[in-house]
């Protein structure tokens, strides 16, 4: 619409349109104040929001750092891995015993008492000459072992041997087949090892007695064996043993009586290292930040989008408070963090560095090694008192989570910023109709004066006629 009504200069030689513009320039300076503002305060929000951002990864690396998997995670070490394997969890002691491996468990098998005669696999059943032939195209029949089992349908005309297999296999059965097309043999083999019995059982037609298998003697599957420190002999069903020692997995995979095989179960010294670093970065991401956007720099003497920004500075002093501060009550001799090896830097760091975490991984592993509870004591805490993690965790979550301060803080910038948006448009609007109200008047005013110089002019001429008379 601006310049709708604009005749410059037509009339009075004057340049109006810069006029207009001079005028409009000295209407808009509230509006300007205005969008300074606003602009100001999305760079507030914006770098709020990045500190809840970081904070809120601060407070779930703190979480983890409360887990049993993280600050009481334990490692297990097999002396022979030829004879076993060993794995521990988080309610494993740190110990160290002997494992003797007497018999490994196996699984029940049943192989066809005779050949069937057949070798091709793919080829439809009744295409195949079994050595004893089916008596109908069609029919069904039932396997199982370990309480499982299920009923096959078949058909001759559709079925291979293949596809029976893989029925078999897909089925919740309990078995596993195999056809060894060499000596023409189907095998049934039970998928859990010790003494399962398997069935096989034609119920209409006669595959399975086609198979040979149907009164097949079946090999009976034997359990695991096992001593822990010599001790008395122990039965497993599985060769995955799960009850030997607390905590304790250990996967027996060859028999040698004569050869015990030493576990050792240590802290997990790795596991908790990583938590703690992802921690550590976390936390200097965090201050990083803080420094840069309340920073003030003398030389340029401008500062940054935080500065004095009390909220965040108080934030910042909270945490440092909370990482180095002393946990009382606890049960263990470590009560700080930089009895674990996380510190500010060494005595005499250069200023401004010691705003961020270190650690130091050879006092963290010989923290772990003499104490390994009270590491994790101090971390997550006890049930009746709070970890340095979990006063960490409870004093950001009072932040960041919905009706926490700095949550609220960035609610109320976002409608700061939504009543500018208002106020800018209303005042544009505004602007709009005045700076067309002012173009129409000059352009009125050029009209006019381009009027009366035309009169001017017809006046002079009619002058200049009376005057030849």
């Amino acid at each position: 619409m601006a310049g709708l009504f604009s005749i410059t200069g037509l009339g009075s030689g004057l340049d109006t349109a810069s006029m207009v513009q001079q005028l409009m320039s000295i209407e808009r300076r509230p509006l300007t104040l205005l969008q300074n503002r606003q602009t100001r305060t999305r760079q507030i929000g914006d770098a709020l929001r990045a500190v809840n951002g970081l904070l809120s990864t601060l407070k779930d690396k703190a979480h983890a750092l409360q887990q049993n998997s993280s600050v009481r995670a334990r490692a297990a070490a097999s002396s022979n891995t030829t004879l076993l394997t060993a794995s521990a969890s988080s309610d494993a002691a740190v110990t160290s015993f002997t494992v003797t491996v007497e018999r490994v468990a196996t699984s029940s098998t049943v192989t066809s008492d005779a050949a069937t005669g057949v070798s091709e696999t793919g080829t439809a059943l009744g295409g195949l000459t079994f050595n004893t032939a089916l008596s109908g195209s069609t029919g069904s029949f039932t396997v199982g072992a370990g309480g499982k089992s299920a009923t096959l349908d078949w058909d001759s005309s559709v079925d291979t041997i293949n596809t029976i297999l893989t029925k078999i296999n897909t089925a919740d059965a309990g078995v596993v087949a195999s056809y060894d097309s060499t000596n023409t043999r189907l095998t049934l083999m039970a998928k859990d090892t010790g003494a399962q019995t398997i069935t096989k059982t034609d119920v209409t037609g006669n595959l399975l007695a086609a198979f040979e298998i149907d009164t097949a003697t079946q090999t009976s599957g034997v359990t695991a064996q096992y001593r822990i420190n010599g001790g008395l002999l122990q039965d497993s069903n599985s060769n995955v043993v799960t009850t030997a020692m607390p905590g304790v997995t250990l996967t027996l995979l060859k028999a040698d009586a004569a050869n015990p095989v030493t576990v050792t179960v240590t802290p997990d010294t790795g596991t908790i290292k990583q938590a703690l670093e992802d921690f550590i970065t976390a936390f200097n991401s965090l201050a990083d930040r803080i420094a840069t956007d309340t920073k003030y720099d003398a030389t340029a003497r401008t500062g940054g989008i935080l500065l004095g920004d009390a909220t965040v500075n108080f934030v910042e002093s909270r945490l440092r408070t909370l990482v180095m501060s002393s946990i009382s009550g606890l049960s263990g001799s470590i009560t700080r963090i930089s009895e674990i090896g996380i510190t500010t830097g060494a005595v005499g760091s250069a200023t401004g560095t010691t705003k961020r975490l270190v650690l130091d991984a050879a006092k963290l592993s010989s923290a772990l090694a003499s104490s390994p509870d009270s590491v994790a004591e101090l971390l997550a805490g006890t049930s009746s008192i709070d970890g340095v993690m979990e006063q960490i965790e409870d004093y950001i979550a009072g932040l960041v989570d919905t009706g926490g301060a700095l949550a609220n803080r960035l609610t109320q910038n976002d409608s700061t910023i939504s009543d500018l948006d208002k106020r800018i448009r209303t005042i544009q609007d505004r602007l709009t109709r005045k700076q067309e109200a002012l173009e129409k008047r000059f352009a009125q005013m050029e009209v006019a004066l381009a009027q009366l110089q035309q009169q001017a002019q017809r006046i002079g001429q009619q002058l200049t006629q009376l005057g030849s008379r």
